[in-house]
């Protein structure tokens, strides 16, 4: 395992290792609609295909090593294994009774949260420019999405938990990062992850023929652990606000992609959510001091 001298461990490279897991998040968001729209394959099971593969590579690697399986904050390693897996299957439930665009910005929401939750799990205090920063974002967000949230549905509501739910997890991984290494972090959250999308997927489960489906349902599946490592080792170098906003950053990824991929347009609210989110991105980074409890990766 490569260990980074002790002059990259800031803030600044946190917040790089979260922006690298979001957009990794992103692309394995594009496959999934790539097998959705070739051969109807439900959300759920590019989420448990992500679960699966891992379960097996975090497995792998924790049998290769001298690290072990058992977590040193079970407590924190497993709320934020439950909380996270509910937020997914709560976020794709959502898709299937509401917009894509309000279902994605309900759950961005999750900063917020993170906001109330953090201050009693993590006992971090919550800085004036955090609040700042958050408006930032989420108002990026909003510009880049151009949401019509006229009218509240089941899946809007759906969608919103899924946020809170997520807000919850976030501060649960800081916590359990001061005393668990990365893989252990990971192997538990694929772990429940696969026992609970497991029993949501067996009724809607579908068998992909087209290749080109099979190798997106791979390759999200790997993407998404490469985001979940990322994401985890990210949070030991920035707190859970500043990793939280550094998040938003999904959404201006998605529409890039959008626009790359789809030939979707480039308007105005778009450049200017860009620049809100990227600056709330460099605040978040830039100012912030975390402390650093050895815990190897």
């Amino acid at each position: 395992m490569v260990h980074l001298p002790d002059r990259t461990r800031t803030p600044l490279f946190g917040a790089g290792l979260v922006l690298v897991a979001e957009f990794c998040f992103v692309l394995a968001t594009v496959l999934a609609k790539h097998a959705s729209l070739e051969e109807g394959v439900p959300g759920i099971q590019m989420s448990f295909v992500r679960f699966a593969c891992g379960f097996l590579v975090a497995g792998l690697v924790l049998l290769r090593t001298t690290r072990s399986f058992k977590p040193q904050s079970p407590r924190w390693v497993f709320l934020r294994a439950v909380a996270n897996t509910i937020s997914v299957l709560l976020f794709f439930a959502a898709l299937d009774t509401t917009t894509v665009t309000n279902a994605n910005l309900l759950n961005m929401t999750y900063p917020a949260f993170v906001l109330l939750f953090a201050p009693w799990i993590n006992r971090e205090a919550t800085r004036p420019l955090h609040y700042l920063l958050l408006v930032l974002a989420l108002g990026g967000a909003s510009l880049v999405l151009r949401p019509d949230l006229g009218g509240l549905t089941p899946g809007d509501l759906l969608g919103l938990v899924s946020g809170l739910v997520a807000g919850f997890a976030i501060p649960c991984l800081r916590e359990a990062r001061k005393h668990d290494g990365i893989w252990t972090i990971v192997f538990w959250l694929f772990t429940v992850g696969i026992l609970v999308n497991g029993m949501f997927l067996l009724p809607v489960f579908v068998l992909p023929h087209k290749l080109s489906v099979i190798l997106a349902l791979a390759g999200g599946g790997i993407l998404g652990v490469v985001g979940q490592v990322l994401l985890t080792a990210g949070y030991r170098h920035i707190s859970a606000a500043g990793g939280a906003i550094v998040s938003s950053s999904r959404i201006l990824l998605a529409a890039v992609l959008g626009i790359a991929l789809f030939s979707e347009s480039l308007t105005l609210s778009l450049v200017c959510g860009g620049l809100l989110i990227l600056a709330a991105l460099i605040g978040a980074a830039w100012p912030e001091k975390t402390a650093r409890d050895g815990i190897e990766p």
